[in-house]
C-alpha cells in the first residue's frame, strides 16, 4: 500500500475524487506607527499557510528566510515548492 501523502491536493489514497476544503481567517492587522513593522510581519504572515501548500515560498519569498531561521530545512521548502497543492 502507497504511503498517503498529506499533501497530495487533499485526495485520500481510498477515495481518489475527494477534495479538500480549506478555510482561514485572514483578518488585517492595523497598528499604531510604532508598531507598523509588527502589523507589516503579521500581514504577511496571515498568507504563509496558503503560501506554503501552494508552493510559493521560493527565494525571494517575504518570510523565506524567517523560516529557515525558524528552523524549517530548505529541502522541505524546496518540497512544499515541488509538490505544491493546485487550487482550482
Amino acid at each position: 500500500m502507497p504511503r498517503y501523502d498529506p499533501f497530495d491536493a487533499g485526495h485520500s489514497p481510498d477515495q481518489p475524487e475527494s477534495q479538500a476544503i480549506a478555510t482561514d481567517d485572514l483578518g488585517t492587522t492595523y497598528s499604531t506607527p510604532t508598531m507598523q513593522y509588527q502589523a507589516a510581519f503579521d500581514n504577511e504572515r496571515r498568507w504563509l499557510g496558503w503560501d506554503l501548500i501552494c508552493g510559493r515560498v521560493r527565494a525571494g519569498h517575504p518570510l523565506r528566510l524567517f523560516l529557515l531561521s525558524s528552523g524549517i530545512s530548505i529541502r522541505d521548502l524546496d518540497w512544499l515548492c515541488e509538490f505544491a497543492c493546485h487550487l482550482t
